[in-house]
């Protein structure tokens, strides 16, 4: 079990701090995304939630996040769904910034040289404030889970930082002028040898 002086809330200045906790010392700031204030290598783990979808700089978060994290430090990335509801509503969290299919996110890991460890899908429930229906909501949650998976609210996936993976660079193919082929290579004609008479 960790201690509670080793956990941190480190909020982006763009989204705003809370005062955490209420009744202690804080251990709460407000912090760039490109340049966490923590020593390389000192984090077991770090969870992302509400962060990866509404970054202006995922690549350099990702990158800033590796370099804290111990050498077999994981990150958990919590992102809104592109297939669920709660991305489709600005009323709910998740309704804000660029959702992800997980198939995307782990492009996105693989580039930042982290592995997947675990997936995981959550709000099968949709954001409705009934009070009837919430009642159901655990009954929701797991019908969802078995049903439908691919339309969960929210995509969880727990990844590793990969020490000796190679960095991935993504190299885009030179693109091909349609019915243009190889140009025709010029050959010199045999030299004309005088006849002899």
């Amino acid at each position: 079990m960790a201690c509670c002086s080793s956990i941190l809330a480190l909020m982006p200045a763009g989204q705003g701090s809370i005062a955490w906790p209420s009744d202690e010392r804080r251990r709460c700031a407000l912090i760039s995304e490109s340049a966490l204030p923590l020593p390389t290598d000192s984090a077991d783990l770090v969870l992302l939630a509400h962060v990866v979808e509404t970054s202006e700089e995922v690549p350099t978060l990702l990158r800033e996040v590796w370099r804290i994290l111990k050498p077999e430090g994981r990150v958990i990335v919590i992102v809104p769904n592109r297939r669920g509801v709660w991305a489709r509503l600005e009323t709910t969290p998740f309704g804000h910034g660029r959702p992800y299919t997980r198939g995307q996110l782990e492009r996105l890991l693989a580039r930042s040289m982290y592995e997947p460890t675990a997936w995981s899908t959550a709000l099968f429930f949709p954001p409705l404030h009934n009070a009837l229906l919430l009642r159901g909501a655990l009954a929701w949650e797991r019908l969802g889970s078995m049903a439908w998976p691919a339309f969960a609210g929210v995509n969880i996936v727990e990844a590793r930082k990969s020490v000796g993976a190679p960095l991935v660079i993504p190299v885009k193919k030179a693109a091909l002028i349609p019915g243009l082929g190889p140009a025709a290579v010029p050959v010199r004609a045999p030299a004309r040898t005088p006849a002899r008479a």
